[in-house]
Parts: structure tokens; C-alpha cells; sequence
């Protein structure tokens, strides 16, 4: 019988290197798939590898949340990964499942680590099933270490696997530069104190103003930190690094002016004003030619 499978995305990194897309096409021969992105990081990353009719990216919301709302419709769900280390991975992956508290089959496929882990469910059997499908290791299931303390008012968080140089992100925004691979933000009263392991960025921490350390989204690294590889059926072009942006010119009066100084009043009088094409009936609605 077929099997109805979940799939959790989760990262601009597994999609960026073409291995979600593998995945989806191995896991489809196993049965019905059904794929969200988890956390919102990948979005930019789905559309760039022409993926947005195989993963939902409708909704905005933790890998977490995204596993609770698959799990009433299908047998298994499948988080797909791609950490920086497989420490890291199996610490996201024991996350997860704390905090999504699966009453069904939840497997992490980490293809930075290179390996399939049993997050919940396992019956002896799914784990070597799945790993065997992917092409991945199979490796034991992690334990879960808290990775928030609290006291009174003040809250404590680690994040671990960071590389040195990197970026230490809060909810998206920048507070410092890592120096160790453990940094440690404190908290007191719902605005951080202290950055431990890392070169504070102070106007960073200027633009914050009260953090739940429990809910808010840490991170290091840039944001998307790989290049689409995908080669699928409607790829969209990149510009290469390496060629500056091509200005567009608008012609007035013999001179030239870039988009960013358009001299609207002209153009408008050349061509009619938009805001009549857009409320005639059948006309053109504000698409430029």
C-alpha cells in the first residue's frame, strides 16, 4: 500500500544544493508526497529553483508547527536539512521534535551531516527504510538538551556549532560577530545584557527592543549562505557576481536619467496617466510594457 508522505524543507541550504528536489523525486516512488517549507528562510530559495508547485510556501511559521500540521494527513513526516555539522543537525533535529511532541513516525534527513535519524515513531524498521531511500547513513536518535535556561528575570540561550567570523543574528538582526564556536546571549528583563563568545554589534542590539529567548529565532551565519544549483524545469537566471547591475535609461528632453531619478511628471505626460489605464474597464493595469 502507499505510503503518504510529509516533507518538512527546512533552510535555503537543501534546496539551494538541488537535494530537496532529489529527495521529492525519491520519495515519490514510495508513495503521495506533500512538502512545506519550515521556518522562512527558504522562500527566495524555493522560487529560485522553480519549486513552488511541489512546496507549499504558503505559510510562515517554525518546522515545528510545520510537522503538526502535516502529521494529521500523512503516515511519516520527513524533515529535510542541511546543517553546517552533524552535531548541529542532530541538535536541530532534537529540537523539533520537542517541540512539535510527534505522535507519529518523524525522521531528519540532514544532507550537511550526510545521515537519516529517527526523530519519534521509530519500529525498528522506518529508519533503515527511509535511509536506504535517500542514499543516507542511518545514525542513532539524539537526545534533547535544553538549550534555554531561566531564572528569575533572567533568560539564558547557547547556540552552538558557530564558525568564527560569522554573523550572530536575532530574530533577523545582526548583534554581533562570532569569536567562539558556543555563543551565549543573556537576557534580563526581555532585553539582552550580555553576548558571551562573540563581538558585540551595538547599533544591532539598538534596533531589538524586548527578545524571548525561548521563541526568538537565533542563528549564525548569513541568511542564505549557498547559490541555487537547480537545473529544473523553469530555472531563473542569476546575474553573475562578477557583471554590475545594468541600469535602464528613460530618454527626456536628449538627456538621460537612471530609474532611480525618473522624472515622473514627463514620463507620465508622454504616456497618460497609469492610474487611467489601470481603471479602464479591459485596460492595461499598471503592467508596464
Amino acid at each position: 500500500m502507499a505510503v503518504k508522505v510529509g516533507v518538512v524543507v527546512h533552510g535555503p541550504e537543501v534546496i539551494d544544493s538541488g537535494r530537496a528536489a532529489e529527495a521529492l523525486n525519491l520519495l515519490a516512488d514510495v508513495g503521495h508526497v506533500a512538502a512545506v517549507l519550515g521556518g522562512t528562510m527558504g522562500r527566495v530559495a524555493v522560487i529560485d529553483a522553480a519549486l513552488e508547485d511541489r512546496i507549499d510556501i504558503s505559510m510562515r511559521e517554525r518546522p515545528s508547527r510545520s510537522v503538526a500540521r502535516l502529521e494529521p494527513f500523512v503516515d511519516v513526516v520527513i524533515l529535510l536539512n542541511c546543517a553546517k555539522t552533524a552535531e548541529t543537525g542532530l541538535a536541530f533535529g532534537a529540537m523539533v521534535r520537542e517541540r512539535a511532541k510527534p505522535k507519529k513516525p518523524l525522521i531528519l534527513a540532514d544532507y550537511g551531516g550526510g545521515f537519516v535519524s529517527v526523530l519519534a515513531g521509530d519500529d525498528g524498521e522506518i529508519g533503515e527504510k527511509f535511509a536506504g531511500i535517500l542514499g543516507l547513513e542511518l545514525v542513532a536518535t539524539p537526545e534533547f538538551h535544553p538549550r534555554t535556561e531561566s531564572s528569575g528575570r533572567t533568560v539564558i540561550r547557547w547556540i552552538f556549532g558557530a564558525v568564527p567570523g560569522e554573523n550572530v543574528s536575532v530574530n533577523g538582526i545582526v548583534v554581533g560577530r562570532a569569536l567562539e564556536e558556543i555563543v551565549t546571549i543573556v537576557t534580563v528583563d526581555g532585553r539582552i545584557a550580555e553576548v558571551r563568545g562573540a563581538e558585540v554589534k551595538v547599533h544591532g542590539l539598538e534596533k531589538l527592543s524586548l527578545v524571548d529567548l525561548d521563541s526568538a529565532v537565533l542563528r549564525t551565519g548569513d541568511i542564505r549562505r549557498t547559490e541555487s544549483v537547480s537545473d529544473g524545469p523553469n530555472p531563473r537566471p542569476r546575474r553573475r557576481p562578477d557583471r554590475p547591475r545594468r541600469r535602464r535609461y528613460l530618454r527626456e528632453g536628449g538627456r538621460r536619467h537612471g530609474r532611480g531619478n525618473r522624472g515622473r511628471r514627463h514620463h507620465r505626460h508622454r504616456r497618460g496617466d497609469p492610474g487611467e489605464a489601470r481603471n479602464a474597464p479591459g485596460g492595461d493595469r499598471g503592467r508596464r510594457p
